[in-house]
């Protein structure tokens, strides 16, 4: 392998050397003294110390230009603990792919940009408890994006940038982008910034071949161009390896997106990568995991560049070149093969996921993350095709038998239960969860949420406030007290809830969206139109967000519009195209734009993969409704009424309306009857959204069938919830003619 003079130098060849992480550039300002670095580091290691006694993660985020100086005070801080004899760990996601988890003695652990490590939820799981810390740090956007399990706190002190500060070096902007002008360099910059904009220096070995030169000749053009501030060399420790990046990531996606406006690039310009990956050497199947990684991470970035990246290319990529991913997974190590496992089991390839993550237990057949791993994938696949249920369940108790005392494991099973639904198999996970650690915020939210969703607002609210007396601020617990609000109808306090959640963290996506699906369930279309764009803008390709402004544009009574609507639903389904809740909206869409027939073959396909289904079947009784076929229709309301041992309140009314229309009046008035019955009994148990749909329905009906008898009733109990109800003031309309 060519090693560069500038590697090779011991006497400081750069000048600027301190300005550099391992060779590569950290563009940005520095605007704090050291004065503050001894501050910051006493408030921390205070703070590091008082979560020392359950074991606690402590967050600290930062913008991309400042990560020079969260690295100098981490060197700092590290170098502290060490004069104080604290056991230490620090990891670097530039040079450690994976996070390898340290000493025995160690008691705390450093772990700069920690977000990137793609296993870094399952290690803090295992690694986190009682006499450890952790200390993290990472871009904000990307903390956004980090899935955590376990509780943490948060310090915003790099978040807080002096607007005095001046750039250090050459911060590249739209103007910097001239690129070098020798053919040869300018091809070699090319296939470095291909994948340095998604955060992945190229190895030197795969971009000799790429360019199918000697290592000579590209190592000579290489230091020419970091002569130009073009292009670096980047030493890596852990796997050892010889990296090119490109003068930042910034640079490196500024030039990205100026070739694709340019030129027409998408994701096949990085077949040729993959096909040249050696996967025998350990750097570049890395980079290739790294990449892939960085795709599904940076979801903005690409949908900036246009549908040539979106993520059905990526998973048409993977799916081409599935017989070279076998390679590398075969020839790499078991933390390898579980993160391929998690990045496509975030693609919705979960067959092969399985496959590799089988592969790797038949090496390594106790490891707890690979276990853990597996659990989590079929329980993600189990949501999609309910017949991966029983393969999951025997996946967590393997897991939980392995590691008997880990509270994350039983969390994200008894969550598992709760979707099956299994209610009693949930209470007991969440119970021998909280029996390990009673002060798991996790766990404690996991089982408000089961509560919530069954009616019991009670429950709900015991365990949030035992969450909100072990961290008041925590988001999960402000979000979860939001929905609590909503649930009671108390929309101004469930407002200033997830207002105080953007204080906390300015774009928080679940923030956005819960304010937009309670401005959608109370008819207020153009504020929950504003705060759902604001949510899609954080992430293009959130199925939930799509979702939700799908039904909003189907909804809203003012400007109905079905064509925008399919153009949301259709978004979602490229990204999950077998998730249960977009298909049965899609029949939604197909009925109410009169495609009949397309809606039941849609149907009548979808039920014989979810034949538990009540929304589905409920929409398709209509379909038979619309088609004439009343006994269909019939016999798919009665089975509803079966399954749902007679307490579905919307197949009754929905049976009422349309029985009336067909002159079965007589069955119409028992079937209104028997759903103001089912109200009277069960509306305690519902959320203040669903009783102020319900009820419009009953005053409505009523009206009509009953001649008005309990009309007033549910109206004035529909006021009191909304006033404003849309639905509601059209009717009141209505009678006052």
């Amino acid at each position: 392998m060519f090693i560069p003079a500038y590697l090779k130098s011991d006497n400081g060849a750069n000048p600027f050397a301190a300005y550099y992480l391992k060779g590569r550039p950290v563009w940005g300002p520095h605007p704090w003294t050291p004065a503050d670095y001894v501050k910051l580091a006493q408030d921390i290691a205070s703070r590091l110390e008082k979560l020392r006694s359950s074991g606690g993660l402590l967050v600290l985020p930062f913008p991309e230009k400042v990560e020079r100086s969260v690295v100098l005070f981490l060197s700092y801080f590290a170098g502290r603990l060490r004069l104080d004899h604290i056991p230490l760990s620090y990891s670097q996601f530039l040079h450690e792919p994976y996070l390898e988890l340290p000493a025995p003695e160690v008691t705390t652990w450093l772990i700069h940009q920690a977000p990137k490590f793609q296993d870094i939820s399952l290690v803090l799981e295992d690694w986190l408890h009682a006499g450890r810390v952790v200390l993290a740090t990472g871009q904000a956007a990307m903390w956004k994006r980090c899935d955590l399990k376990v509780s943490y706190y948060q310090d915003d002190f790099f978040l807080h940038v002096p607007e005095s500060a001046e750039p250090l070096g050459p911060v590249p902007t739209s103007d910097s982008l001239e690129l070098p002008q020798e053919e040869l360099l300018e091809n070699l910059l090319r296939w470095v910034v291909l994948t340095d904009a998604w955060g992945v220096p190229l190895p030197f070995e795969l971009l000799v071949r790429l360019v199918n030169l000697k290592e000579n000749e590209v190592a000579q053009q290489i230091e020419a161009g970091y002569r130009q501030g073009a292009l670096f060399w980047v030493e890596r420790d852990k796997p050892v390896a010889l990296l090119v990046a490109s003068r930042s990531e910034g640079f490196a996606r500024q030039a990205l997106a100026e070739l694709v406006r340019t030129e027409d690039i998408s994701l096949n310009q990085y077949q040729p990568v993959l096909q040249a990956a050696d996967p025998d050497e350990h750097e570049e199947r890395y980079a290739i995991l790294n990449l892939l990684e960085s795709w599904l991470v940076q979801d903005r970035f690409r949908h900036a560049l246009g549908l040539g990246f979106h993520i059905t290319q990526v998973r048409a990529l993977v799916q081409e070149h599935w017989r070279r991913i076998q390679a590398m997974t075969q020839a790499g190590s078991a933390a390898e093969r579980l993160i391929w496992t998690q990045c496509l089991e975030r693609l919705g390839l979960f067959e092969q996921g399985k496959e590799i993550i089988k592969a790797a237990l038949k090496q390594e057949s106790r490891n707890i993350f690979l276990l853990q791993t597996q659990a989590h994938l079929l329980s993600r696949w189990s949501q999609v095709d309910p017949q991966r249920q029983p393969e999951a369940v025997t996946a967590f108790a393997a897991a939980c038998d392995q590691t008997p005392n880990n509270v994350y494991l039983w969390q994200a099973r008894g969550v598992f239960e709760a979707e099956r639904p299994n209610r009693r198999g949930a209470e007991l996970c969440f119970a021998r969860a909280l029996e390990i650690d009673p002060h798991n915020i996790p766990s404690l939210i996991a089982r408000a949420d089961m509560y919530l969703e069954a009616g019991e607002s009670d429950k709900a609210s015991k365990d949030l406030q035992a969450a909100e007396q072990i961290d008041p601020n925590n988001i999960y617990v402000r979000h979860l007290f939001g929905r609590w609000h909503v649930y009671q109808g108390d929309w101004e306090k469930a407002q200033q809830e997830w207002e105080k959640l953007r204080l906390l963290d300015k774009g928080n996506l679940y923030a956005l969206q819960s304010l937009g699906h309670m401005a959608r369930i109370r008819g207020q279309w153009q504020n929950s139109c504003q705060n759902l764009q604001q949510a899609l803008d954080l992430a293009p390709e959130n199925v939930t967000v799509l979702l939700e402004l799908a039904m909003l544009a189907l909804e809203r009574t003012d400007t109905p519009d079905r064509s925008l609507a399919a153009a949301y639903l259709n978004r979602a389904l490229r990204v999950e195209p077998e998730n249960p809740k977009l298909l049965v909206t899609q029949a939604l869409l197909l009925l109410r734009q009169g495609d009949i027939d397309a809606a039941l073959q849609h149907l009548e396909q979808f039920l014989r993969r979810w034949p538990d289904s009540l929304p589905a079947r409920h929409l398709l009784g209509q379909c038979y409704y619309e088609k004439g076929d009343q006994a269909r229709m019939a016999d798919c309301f009665q089975q509803i009424i079966d399954l749902s041992r007679g307490k579905n309140l919307h197949v009754y009314l929905t049976w009422s309306e349309l029985s009336w229309r067909l002159g079965q009046r007589r069955q119409a008035r028992q079937l209104l009857e028997a759903a103001q019955e089912i109200y009277q009994d069960l509306a305690d148990k519902w959320s203040a959204g669903e009783k102020l749909k319900a009820l419009v329905e009953l005053a409505k009906l009523s009206r009509e069938i009953l001649s008005g008898q309990e009309t007033q009733k549910f109206l004035d109990q529909a006021l009191e919830i909304e006033p404003e109800y849309p639905a509601l003031r059209a009717l009141l309309a209505s009678l006052e003619k």
